[in-house]
Protein backbone atom coordinates (compact mmCIF):
# COMPACT_ATOMS: atom_id res chain seq x y z
CA UNK A 1 0.00 0.00 0.00
CA UNK A 2 1.55 3.37 -1.40
CA UNK A 3 1.29 6.39 1.57
CA UNK A 4 -1.21 8.14 -0.60
CA UNK A 5 -3.77 5.59 -0.59
CA UNK A 6 -2.97 4.93 3.02
CA UNK A 7 -3.54 8.66 3.64
CA UNK A 8 -6.93 8.75 1.31
CA UNK A 9 -8.09 5.74 4.06
CA UNK A 10 -7.29 8.09 6.40
CA UNK A 11 -9.76 10.78 4.72
CA UNK A 12 -12.60 7.88 4.32
CA UNK A 13 -12.22 6.97 7.88
CA UNK A 14 -12.71 10.86 9.33
CA UNK A 15 -15.90 11.39 6.87
CA UNK A 16 -17.46 7.91 8.99
CA UNK A 17 -16.00 9.48 12.12
CA UNK A 18 -17.41 12.55 11.15
CA UNK A 19 -20.94 11.07 10.60
CA UNK A 20 -20.87 9.14 13.76
CA UNK A 21 -20.02 12.12 16.39
CA UNK A 22 -22.60 15.23 15.04
CA UNK A 23 -25.12 13.78 17.22
CA UNK A 24 -23.72 11.41 19.89
CA UNK A 25 -20.37 12.52 21.40
CA UNK A 26 -18.11 15.63 20.80
CA UNK A 27 -15.22 13.72 22.36
CA UNK A 28 -15.49 11.43 19.15
CA UNK A 29 -14.83 14.79 17.03
CA UNK A 30 -11.06 14.51 17.94
CA UNK A 31 -10.72 11.22 16.17
CA UNK A 32 -12.18 13.13 12.62
CA UNK A 33 -9.59 16.09 13.49
CA UNK A 34 -6.69 13.88 14.65
CA UNK A 35 -7.19 11.15 10.89
CA UNK A 36 -8.01 14.42 8.42
CA UNK A 37 -5.14 16.30 10.35
CA UNK A 38 -2.09 13.75 8.31
CA UNK A 39 -3.58 13.98 4.71
CA UNK A 40 -3.58 17.30 5.59
CA UNK A 41 -0.05 18.22 5.66
CA UNK A 42 0.99 14.76 3.62
CA UNK A 43 -0.88 16.79 0.47
CA UNK A 44 -0.11 20.23 1.64
CA UNK A 45 1.85 20.97 -2.08
CA UNK A 46 -1.12 19.52 -3.77
CA UNK A 47 -3.78 21.94 -2.62
CA UNK A 48 -4.64 25.26 -4.34
CA UNK A 49 -5.63 27.97 -1.73
CA UNK A 50 -7.09 29.79 -4.03
CA UNK A 51 -9.60 27.35 -4.45
CA UNK A 52 -10.62 28.08 -1.28
CA UNK A 53 -13.82 29.97 -1.17
CA UNK A 54 -14.25 33.57 0.36
CA UNK A 55 -16.45 32.58 3.08
CA UNK A 56 -13.46 30.30 4.27
CA UNK A 57 -11.28 33.56 4.53
CA UNK A 58 -13.63 35.32 6.72
CA UNK A 59 -13.98 32.18 8.78
CA UNK A 60 -10.30 31.63 9.08
CA UNK A 61 -9.84 35.66 10.05
CA UNK A 62 -12.81 34.96 12.41
CA UNK A 63 -10.26 32.12 14.09
CA UNK A 64 -7.69 33.97 14.07
CA UNK A 65 -9.24 37.02 15.85
CA UNK A 66 -10.68 34.79 18.38
CA UNK A 67 -6.78 33.48 19.41
CA UNK A 68 -5.84 37.37 19.62
CA UNK A 69 -8.90 37.95 21.75
CA UNK A 70 -7.68 35.12 24.50
CA UNK A 71 -3.45 36.15 24.16
CA UNK A 72 -4.68 39.90 24.64
CA UNK A 73 -6.95 38.96 27.78
CA UNK A 74 -5.42 35.71 28.82
CA UNK A 75 -5.03 37.13 32.70
CA UNK A 76 -8.30 37.38 32.67
CA UNK A 77 -8.95 33.88 31.46
CA UNK A 78 -9.25 30.60 34.03
CA UNK A 79 -7.77 28.09 31.15
CA UNK A 80 -6.70 30.31 28.39
CA UNK A 81 -5.23 27.35 26.96
CA UNK A 82 -8.56 25.28 27.01
CA UNK A 83 -10.01 27.97 25.12
CA UNK A 84 -7.46 27.90 22.55
CA UNK A 85 -7.92 24.31 22.05
CA UNK A 86 -11.39 25.18 21.35
CA UNK A 87 -10.64 27.06 17.91
CA UNK A 88 -9.39 23.15 16.65
CA UNK A 89 -13.28 23.51 15.46
CA UNK A 90 -12.73 26.56 13.22
CA UNK A 91 -9.38 26.24 12.04
CA UNK A 92 -10.57 22.45 10.82
CA UNK A 93 -13.41 23.71 9.31
CA UNK A 94 -11.76 25.96 6.95
CA UNK A 95 -8.68 23.48 6.31
CA UNK A 96 -10.74 20.56 5.75
CA UNK A 97 -12.14 21.64 2.75
CA UNK A 98 -8.59 20.74 1.49
CA UNK A 99 -8.07 17.24 2.04
CA UNK A 100 -11.95 16.42 1.73
CA UNK A 101 -12.14 18.00 -1.59
CA UNK A 102 -8.96 16.25 -3.00
CA UNK A 103 -9.99 12.69 -1.87
CA UNK A 104 -14.03 13.34 -3.33
CA UNK A 105 -13.38 15.26 -6.31
CA UNK A 106 -10.14 14.98 -7.33
CA UNK A 107 -8.83 10.95 -6.43
CA UNK A 108 -12.68 9.12 -6.22
CA UNK A 109 -14.41 8.72 -9.49
CA UNK A 110 -17.98 9.94 -9.57
CA UNK A 111 -19.45 6.32 -9.06
CA UNK A 112 -17.14 6.30 -5.94
CA UNK A 113 -17.72 9.59 -4.19
CA UNK A 114 -21.70 8.51 -4.16
CA UNK A 115 -20.53 5.04 -2.64
CA UNK A 116 -18.45 6.98 0.39
CA UNK A 117 -21.22 9.73 0.47
CA UNK A 118 -24.17 7.12 0.61
CA UNK A 119 -22.14 5.47 3.68
CA UNK A 120 -21.22 8.23 5.67
CA UNK A 121 -25.30 9.22 5.35
CA UNK A 122 -26.45 5.51 6.55
CA UNK A 123 -23.67 5.96 9.72
CA UNK A 124 -25.52 9.37 10.46
CA UNK A 125 -29.06 8.28 10.15
CA UNK A 126 -28.02 4.92 12.25
CA UNK A 127 -26.17 7.14 14.80
CA UNK A 128 -28.61 9.94 14.97
CA UNK A 129 -31.66 7.65 14.81
CA UNK A 130 -30.04 6.19 18.49
CA UNK A 131 -29.42 9.45 19.79
CA UNK A 132 -32.76 10.82 19.39
CA UNK A 133 -34.47 7.04 20.49
CA UNK A 134 -32.13 7.05 23.54
CA UNK A 135 -33.30 10.91 24.92
CA UNK A 136 -37.21 9.40 24.15
CA UNK A 137 -36.54 6.37 26.35
CA UNK A 138 -34.63 8.84 28.67
CA UNK A 139 -37.86 11.84 28.38
CA UNK A 140 -40.74 9.17 29.05
CA UNK A 141 -39.41 6.41 31.41
CA UNK A 142 -36.43 8.44 33.14
CA UNK A 143 -34.15 5.45 32.66
CA UNK A 144 -31.16 5.88 30.85
CA UNK A 145 -27.70 4.64 31.25
CA UNK A 146 -26.29 8.06 32.36
CA UNK A 147 -28.08 10.54 33.12
CA UNK A 148 -29.82 11.07 36.16
CA UNK A 149 -34.22 11.53 36.51
CA UNK A 150 -33.99 14.57 37.32
CA UNK A 151 -32.05 15.83 34.15
CA UNK A 152 -34.36 13.95 31.85
CA UNK A 153 -37.62 16.16 32.75
CA UNK A 154 -36.71 17.61 29.33
CA UNK A 155 -35.36 15.25 26.53
CA UNK A 156 -31.15 16.27 25.89
CA UNK A 157 -30.39 13.50 24.02
CA UNK A 158 -27.34 10.92 24.47
CA UNK A 159 -25.46 13.34 26.69
CA UNK A 160 -29.07 14.89 28.60
CA UNK A 161 -27.84 18.64 27.75
CA UNK A 162 -31.10 19.97 27.06
CA UNK A 163 -29.76 23.35 24.74
CA UNK A 164 -27.30 21.57 22.77
CA UNK A 165 -29.49 18.91 21.85
CA UNK A 166 -32.16 20.84 21.19
CA UNK A 167 -31.13 23.08 18.61
CA UNK A 168 -28.47 20.05 17.09
CA UNK A 169 -32.04 18.03 16.56
CA UNK A 170 -33.79 20.94 14.94
CA UNK A 171 -30.55 21.19 12.31
CA UNK A 172 -31.13 17.94 11.92
CA UNK A 173 -34.73 17.79 11.43
CA UNK A 174 -34.03 20.59 8.47
CA UNK A 175 -31.91 18.08 6.86
CA UNK A 176 -34.10 15.01 6.55
CA UNK A 177 -36.97 17.34 5.15
CA UNK A 178 -34.72 18.92 2.94
CA UNK A 179 -33.70 15.38 1.88
CA UNK A 180 -36.94 14.70 1.28
CA UNK A 181 -38.24 17.20 -0.76
CA UNK A 182 -35.01 17.66 -2.89
CA UNK A 183 -33.69 14.08 -3.20
CA UNK A 184 -35.94 11.56 -1.71
CA UNK A 185 -36.11 8.26 -3.59
CA UNK A 186 -32.83 9.03 -5.81
CA UNK A 187 -31.14 6.42 -3.64
CA UNK A 188 -32.19 3.08 -1.85
CA UNK A 189 -31.45 4.98 1.47
CA UNK A 190 -32.85 8.14 0.67
CA UNK A 191 -36.55 6.70 0.00
CA UNK A 192 -39.50 8.26 1.07
CA UNK A 193 -40.53 5.45 4.33
CA UNK A 194 -36.77 6.10 5.83
CA UNK A 195 -36.75 10.07 5.59
CA UNK A 196 -40.30 9.93 6.72
CA UNK A 197 -39.37 8.02 9.70
CA UNK A 198 -36.27 9.59 9.98
CA UNK A 199 -38.26 13.12 10.22
CA UNK A 200 -40.84 11.94 12.35
CA UNK A 201 -38.11 10.30 15.33
CA UNK A 202 -36.08 13.41 15.43
CA UNK A 203 -39.27 15.65 15.17
CA UNK A 204 -40.87 13.69 18.24
CA UNK A 205 -36.94 14.16 19.72
CA UNK A 206 -37.39 17.76 19.10
CA UNK A 207 -40.74 18.74 20.57
CA UNK A 208 -39.65 16.89 23.95
CA UNK A 209 -36.70 19.38 24.57
CA UNK A 210 -39.40 22.53 25.14
CA UNK A 211 -36.46 24.02 23.46
CA UNK A 212 -38.86 27.17 22.08
CA UNK A 213 -35.61 28.75 19.89
CA UNK A 214 -35.09 25.81 18.51
CA UNK A 215 -38.93 24.85 17.69
CA UNK A 216 -38.94 28.36 15.88
CA UNK A 217 -35.20 27.31 13.97
CA UNK A 218 -36.79 23.98 12.86
CA UNK A 219 -39.98 26.20 11.10
CA UNK A 220 -37.48 28.92 9.73
CA UNK A 221 -35.51 25.79 7.84
CA UNK A 222 -38.78 24.28 7.21
CA UNK A 223 -40.27 27.89 5.28
CA UNK A 224 -37.01 28.36 3.63
CA UNK A 225 -37.39 24.61 1.72
CA UNK A 226 -41.23 24.90 0.97
CA UNK A 227 -43.61 26.71 2.71
CA UNK A 228 -46.29 24.27 3.50
CA UNK A 229 -43.84 22.05 5.45
CA UNK A 230 -43.66 25.33 7.70
CA UNK A 231 -47.67 25.56 7.94
CA UNK A 232 -47.88 21.65 8.72
CA UNK A 233 -45.09 21.47 11.48
CA UNK A 234 -46.57 24.54 12.97
CA UNK A 235 -49.85 23.56 13.25
CA UNK A 236 -48.52 20.27 15.06
CA UNK A 237 -46.75 22.48 17.85
CA UNK A 238 -49.98 24.31 18.19
CA UNK A 239 -51.96 21.23 18.37
CA UNK A 240 -49.56 19.44 20.75
CA UNK A 241 -49.16 22.41 22.57
CA UNK A 242 -52.59 23.16 23.34
CA UNK A 243 -53.51 19.73 24.19
CA UNK A 244 -50.67 19.47 26.94
CA UNK A 245 -52.20 23.03 28.06
CA UNK A 246 -55.78 21.70 28.29
CA UNK A 247 -54.66 18.58 30.17
CA UNK A 248 -52.14 20.29 32.25
CA UNK A 249 -52.06 24.02 32.27
CA UNK A 250 -49.31 23.84 35.32
CA UNK A 251 -47.09 21.45 33.16
CA UNK A 252 -47.77 24.40 30.05
CA UNK A 253 -46.48 27.74 32.02
CA UNK A 254 -43.35 25.64 33.63
CA UNK A 255 -42.07 23.74 30.93
CA UNK A 256 -43.70 26.24 27.82
CA UNK A 257 -43.78 29.72 29.05
CA UNK A 258 -40.53 29.94 31.68
CA UNK A 259 -41.19 33.63 32.21
CA UNK A 260 -38.15 33.36 34.56
CA UNK A 261 -36.06 31.84 31.92
CA UNK A 262 -37.19 34.91 29.43
CA UNK A 263 -35.74 37.30 32.55
CA UNK A 264 -32.57 35.70 32.50
CA UNK A 265 -31.83 36.09 28.84
CA UNK A 266 -32.63 39.35 28.80
CA UNK A 267 -30.05 40.10 31.67
CA UNK A 268 -27.84 38.20 29.82
CA UNK A 269 -27.89 40.36 26.53
CA UNK A 270 -27.74 43.66 28.65
CA UNK A 271 -25.07 42.48 30.12
CA UNK A 272 -22.73 41.22 27.13
CA UNK A 273 -24.18 44.32 25.29
CA UNK A 274 -22.62 46.04 28.70
CA UNK A 275 -19.18 43.68 28.19
CA UNK A 276 -18.73 44.73 24.49
CA UNK A 277 -18.75 48.67 25.59
CA UNK A 278 -16.24 47.76 27.85
CA UNK A 279 -13.90 46.19 25.54
CA UNK A 280 -15.15 46.83 22.06
CA UNK A 281 -12.40 46.02 20.16
CA UNK A 282 -11.02 42.65 20.90
CA UNK A 283 -13.27 41.94 23.74
CA UNK A 284 -13.37 39.85 26.63
CA UNK A 285 -11.27 37.30 24.84
CA UNK A 286 -13.21 33.97 23.61
CA UNK A 287 -15.37 31.91 25.92
CA UNK A 288 -14.88 34.41 28.56
CA UNK A 289 -18.16 36.34 29.01
CA UNK A 290 -20.07 33.65 31.07
CA UNK A 291 -17.48 33.23 33.83
CA UNK A 292 -17.42 37.25 34.48
CA UNK A 293 -21.20 37.46 33.71
CA UNK A 294 -22.19 37.81 36.76
CA UNK A 295 -19.34 40.64 37.59
CA UNK A 296 -20.60 42.23 34.90
CA UNK A 297 -24.37 42.58 35.45
CA UNK A 298 -23.11 42.91 38.91
CA UNK A 299 -21.49 46.47 38.24
CA UNK A 300 -24.06 47.91 35.98
CA UNK A 301 -27.14 46.83 38.05
CA UNK A 302 -28.50 44.49 35.56
CA UNK A 303 -31.73 42.38 36.16
CA UNK A 304 -31.20 38.31 37.17
CA UNK A 305 -26.80 39.44 37.67
CA UNK A 306 -26.90 36.19 39.97
CA UNK A 307 -27.90 34.07 36.85
CA UNK A 308 -23.99 33.05 35.16
CA UNK A 309 -23.70 31.96 31.97
CA UNK A 310 -23.22 33.03 27.83
CA UNK A 311 -24.60 35.49 26.19
CA UNK A 312 -27.96 33.28 25.07
CA UNK A 313 -27.49 35.65 21.81
CA UNK A 314 -25.18 34.50 18.99
CA UNK A 315 -23.97 38.15 17.72
CA UNK A 316 -23.72 39.20 21.52
CA UNK A 317 -21.57 36.48 22.30
CA UNK A 318 -19.26 37.36 19.65
CA UNK A 319 -19.11 41.04 20.35
CA UNK A 320 -19.03 40.65 24.18
CA UNK A 321 -15.67 37.94 23.51
CA UNK A 322 -14.08 39.12 20.21
CA UNK A 323 -15.31 42.56 19.85
CA UNK A 324 -16.06 44.64 16.88
CA UNK A 325 -13.43 42.93 14.58
CA UNK A 326 -15.31 39.42 15.16
CA UNK A 327 -18.36 40.78 15.14
CA UNK A 328 -17.86 41.79 11.52
CA UNK A 329 -15.86 39.06 10.52
CA UNK A 330 -18.70 36.53 11.49
CA UNK A 331 -21.41 38.97 9.72
CA UNK A 332 -18.81 38.82 6.45
CA UNK A 333 -18.61 34.82 6.78
CA UNK A 334 -22.07 33.99 7.46
CA UNK A 335 -23.13 36.34 4.47
CA UNK A 336 -20.76 34.89 2.05
CA UNK A 337 -21.85 31.20 3.09
CA UNK A 338 -25.18 32.05 2.11
CA UNK A 339 -24.25 34.02 -1.29
CA UNK A 340 -21.97 31.21 -2.41
CA UNK A 341 -24.82 28.50 -1.61
CA UNK A 342 -27.09 30.64 -3.57
CA UNK A 343 -24.42 30.43 -6.43
CA UNK A 344 -25.29 26.44 -6.51
CA UNK A 345 -28.80 26.33 -7.71
CA UNK A 346 -28.56 22.82 -6.83
CA UNK A 347 -30.24 20.41 -4.11
CA UNK A 348 -27.37 20.81 -1.96
CA UNK A 349 -26.96 24.82 -1.88
CA UNK A 350 -30.87 24.65 -1.28
CA UNK A 351 -30.67 22.18 1.51
CA UNK A 352 -27.63 24.17 3.09
CA UNK A 353 -29.23 27.16 2.87
CA UNK A 354 -32.35 26.19 4.93
CA UNK A 355 -29.45 24.87 7.59
CA UNK A 356 -28.07 28.08 7.78
CA UNK A 357 -31.47 29.86 8.18
CA UNK A 358 -31.67 27.61 10.98
CA UNK A 359 -28.66 28.15 12.72
CA UNK A 360 -29.25 31.65 12.38
CA UNK A 361 -31.97 31.99 13.99
CA UNK A 362 -30.93 29.38 16.63
CA UNK A 363 -28.14 31.91 17.42
CA UNK A 364 -31.38 34.50 18.43
CA UNK A 365 -32.10 32.92 21.81
CA UNK A 366 -28.90 30.26 22.31
CA UNK A 367 -25.32 31.00 21.58
CA UNK A 368 -24.27 27.44 19.47
CA UNK A 369 -21.28 28.58 17.99
CA UNK A 370 -19.40 28.22 20.91
CA UNK A 371 -21.01 24.72 22.39
CA UNK A 372 -18.69 22.17 21.04
CA UNK A 373 -21.48 19.60 19.78
CA UNK A 374 -23.14 22.38 18.01
CA UNK A 375 -20.20 23.90 16.69
CA UNK A 376 -18.65 20.61 15.51
CA UNK A 377 -22.30 20.13 13.44
CA UNK A 378 -22.29 23.74 11.99
CA UNK A 379 -18.33 23.46 10.92
CA UNK A 380 -19.01 20.28 9.76
CA UNK A 381 -22.02 21.39 7.29
CA UNK A 382 -19.44 24.67 6.27
CA UNK A 383 -17.09 22.16 5.19
CA UNK A 384 -19.11 19.71 3.15
CA UNK A 385 -21.16 22.61 1.49
CA UNK A 386 -18.02 23.17 -0.55
CA UNK A 387 -17.21 19.54 -1.34
CA UNK A 388 -19.86 17.27 -2.32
Amino acid sequence: MTVSKFMFQLTHLALLILSLSMMTSVSLSVGYHLLLLPPLIYFVKRFNLKKLPASAWFLLALSLVMLISILVNQDSISHPIKNILKLRYYFFGVFAILPLNYYLNEYLSTSEKMKVVTRGLLVLMVSSAVADLLGLVGFFTGFHPWVDRETYSRNGGVLGRVMTYGHAVAWLSVLWLGLWVEARNRLAILSSRILTSLLGLSFLGLYSTHTRGAWIAFITGCLVLKRRFAVIFLVLFLVVGGSAWYLDPHFFQQRLIRENSNGERMGSWMGAWKAFQEKPFLGHGFLNFGPHSIAIKKRYDLPHAEFEGHAHQEFLEILATTGIFGGVLFLFWMGFWIFEMRQRKDAVGRIVLALISAFLVSGLTQVTLTDGQNAFFVMAFYTLSHVL
